[in-house]
């Protein structure tokens, strides 16, 4: 059971279980690339903000993957974010 912090309604305790399934389902994708890669998925929402569906995660592989650091991937969310460039977007199209 989720040690929710006591300002949280226990209706809460369903979408902290489906956010964690929506990381598992992230971390299951990544591990099996070697690098750095980027991935993407759509999480589906009610009028209240509770995810009902989402879509399957898309890793997108960045190369030359021996010389992607994490380091020159915080290089290149930085220059996007300064550049007004959506950088999702442009991965997205990759």
């Amino acid at each position: 059971m989720l040690d929710l912090p006591p300002d949280l309604k226990q209706q809460w305790l369903n979408v902290a279980r489906d956010l964690f399934s929506i990381c598992r389902r992230c971390q299951g994708v990544g591990r099996r690339q070697e690098g750095v890669a980027a991935i993407r998925l759509l999480v589906f929402v009610n009028e209240d903000g509770i995810p009902v569906a989402w879509t399957a995660p898309a890793l997108t592989l960045l190369e030359p993957k021996n010389r992607v650091s994490v380091e020159t991937l915080r290089a290149l969310i930085k220059s996007a974010d300064e550049s007004g460039v959506d950088l999702g977007e442009l991965l997205a199209r990759s």
